[in-house]
């Protein structure tokens, strides 16, 4: 005994009978009875890790001035980076990541525990202006890759 599309690997639930055959009706109610999954309250729930993970190192770019606090981040990303929080995969694969500076301060409200808070750091950190950047493509013997430049500071497109 054969489904409808030709499978005989599918278990016997899943099967047509004889007297079901080829009626249309049959398959509506069948694919009527599947449950809907319950719709997220928010679009952020919608995305996936990785999505999630390019918006935070998208924000953290525009905002080079120094690390900011999981709060912060929350507020404008909508990515909970906070320890426990609902985005830990999230934030494992920004501790990972070679962008993403990290460091451990004390916690503001409770001195006594410690929180990672996240920065974007640039492959050329030290290049920050025309000068430097002259700096180090002299630095390399084998040239430098104009991607890992255009992240260094404002302006350098212009620059390069």
């Amino acid at each position: 005994m054969s489904n409808i599309y030709g499978f005989d690997f599918l278990q016997s639930e899943h099967q047509l009978t004889e007297e079901q055959g080829d009626n249309d009706d049959a398959l509506t109610t069948m694919y009527n009875e599947i449950p809907q999954a319950p719709q997220p309250s928010s679009s952020i729930a919608l995305e996936s890790d990785l999505g999630k993970q390019h918006k935070v190192i998208d924000f953290l770019r525009t905002y080079r001035s120094g690390c900011l606090q999981p709060g912060i981040i929350y507020e404008k990303t909508g990515v909970d980076l906070s320890d426990g929080g609902r985005d830990e995969a999230v934030r494992k694969m920004l501790c990972n990541n070679k962008v993403i500076k990290i460091e451990e301060i004390p916690d503001p409200e409770n001195p006594s525990l410690t929180i990672l808070i996240f920065g974007y750091q640039a492959k050329y950190n030290d290049v920050r202006n025309k000068t430097g950047l002259l700096a180090q493509i002299n630095k390399s013997k084998y040239g430098i890759r104009r991607l890992d430049l255009l992240d260094s500071y404002e302006g350098v497109k212009e620059d390069i």
